[in-house]
C-alpha cells in the first residue's frame, strides 16, 4: 500500500480516516499549517487486554496460545499483514513529528500470515498449538496488507524490531 495509491472504500473506517487526510491536507494548502498523518499497519504490543477482541492478533493469539488454547483463524490464515511492533510506531511518530509533512505508512514493509505468526508463537512458548480454521464472516474483509515504506525512509526511518523481536518483547 502506497500513500499517494487511489483508495478504494469499502467501509466507514475507511472513509473516515480519509476524509481527516483530506482535511488536514486542504488546511496545509489554504494555510501552510504542516500536518502529519500517519496510516498504521497492523500494531501489536504490550498491554493490549483493554482492547478485548479489538487488539491485534498477534497478541490474541498469543494470549490463547498461552492458556493452552488452539488459536482460531478465520479463513485458512494464508491473510497476511504488516505487523508492526509498538516502538517502531513511537519511532515513526518522533521522526515524522521533526522532519515530516504529509501522508506516511507507519509500517515494516514485510508482510506475514496469521499461519506464520502462529508458528513463531509455538516456537516462542515451545508448543504445538495448530490452528482451528472457520469461515471468515466478514464482508470486505481485507486479506492482504503491506506498508510501501519509501517515504518514511527517506526520512531515515528504518524498523528496529521485526516481528521475531517484537514477539520476544511480550513473550517475555
Amino acid at each position: 500500500h502506497r500513500e499517494d495509491a487511489t483508495i478504494q472504500v469499502k467501509d466507514y473506517y475507511t472513509e473516515a480516516r480519509l476524509a481527516i487526510e483530506r482535511v488536514a491536507e486542504l488546511y496545509y494548502q489554504l494555510y501552510g499549517i504542516d500536518y502529519v498523518g500517519l496510516r498504521f499497519f497492523s500494531v501489536y504490543g504490550p498491554h493490549e487486554e483493554a482492547k478485548g477482541t479489538y487488539a491485534n492478533m498477534v497478541s490474541q493469539f498469543l494470549w490463547g496460545m498461552k492458556a493452552g488454547e488452539r488459536p482460531l483463524i478465520f479463513g485458512d490464515g494464508s491473510q497476511t499483514r504488516d505487523f508492526t511492533y509498538v516502538k517502531n510506531i513511537v519511532d515513526a511518530m518522533l521522526l515524522t513529528s521533526k522532519k515530516g509533512t504529509g501522508i506516511f505508512n507507519a509500517g515494516t514493509g514485510k508482510a506475514f500470515s496469521f499461519n506464520h505468526v502462529v508458528d513463531l508463537i509455538n516456537s516462542r512458548l515451545e508448543t504445538d498449538l495448530k490452528p482451528i480454521y472457520r469461515d471468515n464472516p466478514i464482508k470486505n474483509y481485507v486479506m492482504h496488507t503491506l506498508a510501501d515504506t519509501v517515504r518514511m525512509e527517506i526520512l531515515g526511518f528504518a524498523t528496529r524490531y521485526s516481528l521475531e523481536e517484537g514477539l520476544k518483547e511480550i513473550t517475555g
